[in-house]
């Protein structure tokens, strides 16, 4: 018998395994005190092993110390992807300069022996890096229509933005891997690019804005022999293949009701090139079906993806509207050989 972490790196290497793997996601905070009353656990990791779930996601963010100086004074939490940010009345890459970018150059990252050494012991396999939200970030700076309209009237300014944002996350990812990569078996970069119904810029904006520093982090994370995973909720076909190209290892989460994002589809189109991970729909399927209909659309899944494939929500924050009954009824299904 396998254990988690020899499934799940044989699944990625393409070596004969047993069964697909399994990862639960990451519950949002109310999900969690949903669950942890309902299977009787008392934290995330206990729930990790009662729902027998192969892989943690070590966030490098969230294992940092002082992540709140990684990023320069007056970029605060906006209300909306629309509220104007710092970057907004920029007109000039002198204007993108001279505003405050961190320059540390040390990142200490505390909470990873602990959650490292939880890992090990309990055979788990390993999901890091920093998110790299770029995109996200980049959106923050400008605020999401004045980046969209700069990226016509002044895509220098938006380049360089990109390129400031880039330079931060390799400098963070650079640390990180020097300490852990051994330890890692995968990075995950996490960037929306999509909508219910298509990409939010076309494949040309794409290629320009967002795939040469995509390419920078994939690079750096493969100069350390790592797996790449790529998050980005939506309908993202468009960009599949540069993404492949790019040397994207794993593609998460497989928005299963967006545009182009069906099971069937993906799999015979790339599933020669990608491992992918999710695909069980969080917008319909887990919250509001039975678990009979959830444990059907996990076997669903496993057949058209094959063992080369890691089963897990279409979103990697469950929702308190999916149950914990619907939520075993997952676990349990996936894990069957």
């Amino acid at each position: 018998m396998l254990s988690p972490k020899e499934r799940i790196v044989r699944i990625l290497h393409r070596q004969e395994v047993d069964r697909s793997g399994f990862w639960l996601g990451k519950p949002h905070p109310k999900a969690l005190r949903l669950y942890k009353q309902y299977f009787g656990v008392p934290s995330h990791k206990a729930l990790i092993l009662k729902l027998k779930s192969e892989l943690i996601w070590l966030s490098g963010e969230s294992n940092m110390l002082n992540p709140v100086l990684f990023w320069p004074t007056g970029l605060k939490k906006k209300s909306s992807t629309g509220q104007r940010g710092l970057l907004a009345v920029a007109e000039n890459i002198e204007q993108v300069e001279k505003i405050y970018w961190t320059r540390r150059q040390r990142f200490w990252f505390p909470q990873m022996y602990v959650n490292l050494k939880f890992a090990q012991q309990h055979n788990l396999a390993v999901f890091s890096g920093m998110g790299t939200y770029f995109w996200h970030m980049l959106l923050d700076y400008f605020g999401m229509e004045e980046c969209f309209i700069k990226m016509y009237t002044h895509p220098e300014v938006v380049e360089a933005a990109v390129a400031k944002i880039v330079e931060i996350y390799l400098r963070a990812n650079k640390a990180l891997y020097e300490k852990f990569a051994e330890r890692i078996d995968a990075v995950f970069f996490f960037n929306d690019l999509g909508t219910q119904l298509d990409t939010l810029v076309s494949p040309e904006f794409f290629r320009q804005f967002f795939l040469p520093g995509a390419k920078k982090l994939i690079d750096q994370a493969k100069s350390y022999k790592l797996k790449v995973a790529f998050h980005s909720c939506g309908s993202i076909e468009k960009f599949i293949p540069d993404l492949i190209t790019a040397g994207v290892d794993i593609l998460h989460p497989i928005q299963a009701c967006a545009k182009d994002m069906g099971a069937q589809l993906l799999q015979d189109k790339y599933g020669n090139d990608l491992i992918f991970m999710g695909g069980l729909d969080t917008q319909h399927i887990l919250p509001f079906t039975t678990p009979e209909q959830v444990a059907a659309e996990v076997r669903r899944l496993k057949g058209i993806f094959g063992k080369h494939y890691i089963l897990s929500p279409s979103h990697e924050a469950l929702l308190d509207n999916v149950s914990g009954k619907n939520v075993e009824a997952m676990a349990q299904e996936a894990l069957i050989l």
